[in-house]
């Protein structure tokens, strides 16, 4: 889901959009730190998403979280 706010003008910061990211993989992997490493990509503009390197166990818990 694409934060509030418009591309030109954005409500949140990219920094608020990666924070979430984190927290969101964080509820699979068991804290921030783990999501940290485990995240390779992310998109804050034109998309809203994050690429993380999880097992296909943890993809379907993540399904369930986001």
């Amino acid at each position: 889901e694409p934060p509030p706010g418009d591309g030109a003008n954005p409500d949140v910061t990219r920094d608020e959009i990666i924070d979430g990211y984190i927290k969101t993989l964080a509820q699979v992997v068991g804290s921030e730190d783990e999501a940290r490493m485990k995240i390779y990509s992310v998109s804050t503009r034109h998309y809203f998403a994050f690429g993380a390197l999880v097992s296909e166990e943890l993809s379907y818990k993540l399904k369930g979280v986001a």
